[in-house]
């Protein structure tokens, strides 16, 4: 899934659209006493993450009677070690690292699907396009990371066209849109990145081809996840937590003033899209499709990507198969929206 920042001001109308999901709750909306927990972004502070930046400022979260501290993330890694370390309660996390860690130690479970798919996408140059599976074999493609969540993508897309995996070089480029500049020298053949690396080169007019990776793919967006033991132990804490989400999804998708949620934000976090000239609303504008998804679908997660995802990861030697389905639990949700 597809980010790193903080920092805004107090933000007036976040009750705007507080109401109608409020009615679907079987959690009171205000808690006698703030309930403290820790979350932890995937990747710093970014407009991605607006569904919790902007709820911590905007009192989406303390309505409900949560006290949210959150924490920037630096890779899914680092949340799955803090997670399993007890020392946040929520990370968001891509849904192949999920099933990566959860095959060596099925203590950490998804309980709501925060990000849609179409994530992550294969960018290359338009006149030497990289148009399927098949065109990879022979190149050399650039991850975000060594072994990360796009490494382990790639594997799954060769896996899948029965392209071995020494047929395709990888280099480490990151996620921004100055990594297409290799592409361009020659250094790499394309590389993968998210969906608003694909937008902001599209929005510079940049001659790509590109395609979204979970076409051909299909595995789960980006997930809140915790470890079964939070969810035997702290149900309401994180039933809560969803709730506040969904809040903050309504109030953001009924928005007319980007810029006054970016400020409300900014009073808190370092957000670096903020500091751009363009004060980083178009990839807020660009975040709001996503946010404007999961709203209508109240972070429902779909069983089937799971199934998907573990199949191809199986088949490129990501993991050694799953022997349950325990990595989904929704009783979390069942018991915020059920």
């Amino acid at each position: 899934m597809n980010r790193s920042d903080q920092n805004r001001r107090q933000f007036l109308q976040a009750a705007v659209a507080l109401g109608a999901s409020t009615a679907l709750s079987s959690v009171p909306a205000r808690a006698q006493s703030g309930d403290a927990m820790t979350y932890m972004t995937p990747f710093g502070f970014l407009m991605d993450y607006a569904e919790t930046l902007y709820g911590a400022v905007g009192g989406q979260f303390q309505k409900r009677g949560i006290t949210l501290n959150i924490e920037g993330g630096r890779g899914s890694a680092m949340g799955i070690q803090q997670l399993t370390a007890g020392n946040v309660l929520v990370s968001r996390t891509g849904g192949t690292d999920l099933l990566k860690a959860y095959a060596k130690d099925p203590q950490l479970v998804a309980i709501a699907n925060v990000y849609p798919k179409d994530l992550f996408w294969v960018i290359s140059h338009a006149d030497q396009p990289i148009r399927n599976i098949a065109d990879l074999a022979g190149k050399t493609i650039g991850v975000v990371s060594v072994g990360g969540a796009t490494e382990n993508l790639l594997d799954m897309m060769l896996a899948k066209a029965g392209i071995p995996k020494a047929d395709v070089k990888r280099e480490a480029v990151g996620t921004a849109p100055a990594a297409f500049e290799f592409i361009k020298a020659g250094r790499i053949s394309g590389y993968i990145s998210t969906n608003l690396t694909v937008f902001l080169l599209q929005q510079a007019k940049q001659p790509i081809e590109a395609w979204s990776i979970d076409k051909v793919a299909p595995t789960p967006g980006d997930l809140y996840v915790t470890t079964k033991k939070a969810i035997t132990e702290r149900p309401e804490t994180l039933a809560k937590f969803l709730l506040g989400v969904n809040d903050t999804l309504a109030a953001l998708t009924a928005s007319t003033n980007l810029t006054e949620i970016v400020d409300a934000m900014a009073t808190r976090f370092d957000l670096a899209e903020a500091k751009r000239p363009d004060r980083g609303i178009p990839a807020l504008e660009f975040a709001m499709a996503n946010f404007r998804y999961v709203h209508g679908t109240r972070m429902k997660p779909v069983p089937e990507t799971f199934e998907s995802a573990i199949d191809l990861m199986t088949k490129a030697g990501i993991v050694n198969g799953v022997s349950d389905k325990n990595y989904l639990d929704m009783s979390i949700w069942n018991k915020a929206f059920g």
